[in-house]
């Protein structure tokens, strides 16, 4: 029993041991939690405070970077919208808005340079115009005078053949003058059935006295069963004359022979015209954005506008305008339009 009691003690005492040692434990626990928390209170404080103070400043530099760049983007673009084409946005840094800044600035220079181009050639259209009108009254007195000569019987035949060629002269300069003050006095858009081969003949006559300048032969075949298309006659003879003009172009960078070919030919569905020459061709890397607005191969010649606007012209009749490069060299454009509808014939 003595060792029993003895025992209890020993295994009392061991109990009471424990009992503190987990006691000193627990509260070294809670005062690690204690101060765990304390630290983590004060790291939220210190981040409050610094976000306090950063939030101005961060609300600062987007106003600065972001929404000050952005605003004068967007009033840049409200100008353009009204029609100033000398308006420049400031470019303050060389990230993307300032790059967007900076390409804005070139957009409107262009703008304004082609604006200027296309205002000088208005005017220089218009004095054609006038001048056109002026030329065409004594044109017309020479062919009269000629034609009373021809008329005359006493008239002997060498002098005959002279009036004769300057009838001839004189009958062709004032087509020629008819046809250019219908193309630069077209404004209002007329949609007609109209024959691409009549087409193609205003066209070649407004450029044929480049031909024999520029030492060009002109050659092709014009499909005399072609059907006709609906569209503005005037607006598909500009549309020819900037594939002439640009064909014309090209043959002059190189030596002759210069060949200059003019085809028309239908499908089932549509009506083809072609225009090729045996230039240099279009070079690959501009292909992908020749009929892009202000691209030119031209240099400061060019408006960069002309097979644009031609495409436009030619999809707002249902057709299209394409680049096709011959395995032979040059450049061949394509205008194609859709076959007008055929009317019904009236049996009654």
């Amino acid at each position: 029993m003595a060792a029993v009691d003895s025992l209890d003690r020993i295994a009392d005492a061991e109990r009471v041991g424990v009992g503190i040692v987990a006691r000193d434990d627990l509260l070294a626990r809670q005062h690690a939690l204690r101060e765990a928390a304390g630290e983590v209170r004060r790291d939220t404080i210190v981040w409050l405070v610094i976000g306090i103070l950063l939030v101005p400043a961060l609300v600062w530099v987007v106003r600065r970077r972001v929404w000050r760049p952005l605003r004068e983007l967007e009033t840049g673009l409200a100008r353009v919208a009204d029609g100033d084409l000398t308006i420049r946005v400031p470019v303050h840094a060389t990230d993307e808005i300032g790059r967007l800044a900076q390409h804005f600035n070139a957009m409107t220079q262009v703008l304004g340079d082609r604006a200027e181009e296309q205002g000088r050639f208005a005017a220089a259209g218009e004095l054609l115009a006038g001048v056109a009108h002026e030329v065409n009254n004594p044109l017309m007195a020479i062919a009269a005078h000629a034609e009373n000569r021809l008329a005359d019987p006493s008239l002997t035949d060498e002098p005959r053949s002279e009036m004769s060629q300057i009838l001839r002269q004189a009958r062709r300069a004032a087509k020629l003058l008819r046809g250019l003050l219908r193309f630069v006095r077209a404004t209002e858009r007329e949609v007609t059935r109209v024959n691409l081969n009549d087409v193609v003949r205003g066209a070649l006559d407004l450029v044929s006295y480049r031909f024999g300048v520029d030492e060009i032969t002109v050659g092709g075949r014009l499909d005399a069963d072609l059907p006709a298309v609906e569209g503005d006659a005037i607006k598909l003879e500009q549309v020819v004359v900037n594939l002439l003009a640009n064909a014309i172009d090209a043959l002059r960078r190189v030596k002759p022979p210069r060949q200059l070919n003019v085809d028309t030919w239908a499908t089932d569905a549509s009506v083809f015209v072609a225009v090729a020459d045996n230039g240099e061709g279009v070079a690959p890397e501009i292909a992908p954005r020749l009929f892009r607005p202000f691209a030119t191969t031209k240099g400061h010649r060019g408006t960069g506008l002309g097979l644009y606007i031609s495409r436009q012209i030619a999809r707002e009749a249902g057709g299209d305008l394409a680049l096709v490069s011959p395995p032979g060299g040059g450049a061949r454009f394509s205008l194609s339009l859709p076959r007008a509808p055929v009317w019904p014939v009236c049996t009654c």
